[in-house]
């Protein structure tokens, strides 16, 4: 025979009940304070986010005066073209975007042109995107850049679509390059677990939930996701190649010259990289190359600073120097289209 719970024991069980909610309370709010403090810090070398939301291409970034025109690009031109003019764009992510408005390709591309055609007028827009990958260069061309009018459209990827799988790798995607963080844009995946408890708790608590995000990566079998992403390198570079040859089909039809550039990227870092990433992204560039050989618009110019030392900054950019050998190397391939 079962007693009820004495009036008195029920009472100090649920003080007891209440205590642990509180404290847990307590310190998950001080955690988050403290992690929010953290990440501050840590966070605050880096570059505010200068972009605003835009339909199909998730992103584009945001106009500011004597830097970026009315559709985010570091150009001074506008969708306006004089008589006259030979207009070539530049697309890519941040190689292509640069730094410095004189030090970027397509400045030094415009001044090259200019020296070696002086009896012609070129104008050369920078309309770089850095994060793009070349599906959203390809949707931001047809619903934006063609209408600037371009007589050409160079562009210089490949780095951006090599590492999108890296970034994405702990969160697969169905499709083989899809834009970085792209678990960011499920917007239908999202709504559905909006309102699940741990969506609620997370969203109470985001720094707490960039703390289990970061433990859940730590503790992942690396090897094997770069085991797995090694293993899709044929359909990545058949993915990649073939969203290269629609840019050029689309341009075709507009009567735009479309010319490719695969950019370097510096394998020279490989004693400071994980090894097992290092293999996984060099064997996928090079299938990546290997799709593209049979493209006649496509330049292969990853071993252009193979010989020359210090040009790198990181893995993919280049110091001023190395932005105007890929202009003048650039301004080689376009010289037969010009002429």
């Amino acid at each position: 025979m079962k007693y009820p719970m004495p009036e008195k024991k029920r009472h100090l069980v649920w003080l007891r009940i209440k205590q642990i909610l509180i404290i847990t309370c307590i310190t998950l709010v001080l955690s988050e304070i403290a992690l929010g403090i953290y990440f501050r810090i840590k966070d605050r070398d880096l570059i505010e986010a200068e972009t605003t939301d835009y339909p199909y291409f998730y992103f584009q970034l945001l106009p500011e005066a004597g830097l970026r025109n009315t559709d985010g690009f570091k150009t001074q031109y506008d969708r306006n073209k004089n008589p006259g003019i030979t207009r070539i764009a530049v697309t890519g992510g941040s190689v292509a975007y640069g730094n410095k408005p004189e030090e970027t390709i397509a400045y030094f591309l415009e001044k090259q042109l200019q020296q070696t055609y002086p009896y012609k007028k070129f104008e050369v827009i920078n309309a770089g995107v850095p994060a793009f990958v070349v599906e959203q260069e390809f949707i931001m061309i047809q619903l934006v850049l063609q209408y600037y009018k371009p007589d050409i459209i160079v562009s210089i990827d490949g780095y951006n679509d090599l590492i999108s799988g890296d970034i994405n790798r702990y969160y697969p995607s169905p499709d083989a390059i899809p834009p970085h963080n792209w678990r960011d844009f499920r917007s239908i995946e999202y709504n559905s677990r909006k309102n699940s408890l741990s969506s609620r708790f997370f969203g109470l608590f985001s720094n707490i939930g960039r703390l289990a995000d970061y433990l859940y990566r730590r503790t992942a079998n690396e090897q094997q996701l770069y085991e797995n992403l090694a293993g899709n390198k044929t359909l990545i570079g058949l993915t990649y190649a073939n969203r290269v040859g629609d840019i050029y089909d689309f341009c075709k039809s507009k009567n735009i010259g479309y010319f490719h550039f695969l950019q370097p990227v510096n394998w020279g870092l490989k004693s400071k990289l994980n090894e097992a990433r290092n293999n996984c992204l060099q064997q996928i560039y090079k299938e990546m190359q290997l799709q593209l050989d049979t493209c006649h618009y496509v330049c292969n110019i990853t071993p252009i600073f193979d010989t020359v030392k210090d040009i790198y900054l990181d893995e993919c950019h280049v110091h001023p120097e190395g932005n105007k050998i890929i202009a003048k190397t650039i301004a080689v391939k376009l010289e037969s289209t010009i002429q």
